[in-house]
């Protein structure tokens, strides 16, 4: 018993020294995933974000683009959204495509407004491969 807490005991010691090494040198700071956090950084701070959410972006896009849509499946599977429509008061459904031949508002994660056209289905697939299905 006694040599199976000393392992232990010797293990977290052990666990604890690097993580006390790591903390105060930049050992762990010249690894290639902290160069990547940098250039990430640095272009954030090139990049003009757009702050508008999405309704206010949607409503002045509008103006330009009167055929212009929203997402029906941004929300996806995040359960603090709930992506589906009651129809007749009854009949819940889910959405699985977009609204065909639309231009489509999608998201903003890049500091701009992802937007595409929708193929006859309502998905983001190029229009040439329609006729080889």
């Amino acid at each position: 018993m006694k040599n199976i807490l000393t392992i232990i005991f010797a293990t977290y010691f052990s666990l604890l020294i690097v993580e006390v090494l790591f903390m105060f040198t930049n050992l762990d700071y010249d690894t290639e995933r902290s160069n990547i956090q940098k250039l990430i950084k640095l272009k954030k701070k090139t990049i003009s974000f757009d702050k508008r959410n999405l309704i206010e972006f949607y409503s002045d896009y509008k103006k330009i683009n009167k055929n212009v849509v929203l997402s029906t499946t941004s929300t996806g599977l995040n359960s603090h959204l709930d992506s589906s429509f009651i129809i007749n008061g009854v009949n819940k459904i889910l959405p699985l495509s977009g609204i065909s031949n639309k231009e489509t508002i999608l998201c903003n994660e890049n500091g701009y407004y992802a937007k595409y056209n929708s193929d006859n289905f309502g998905f983001n697939n190029p229009s040439r491969w329609q006729k080889k299905v």
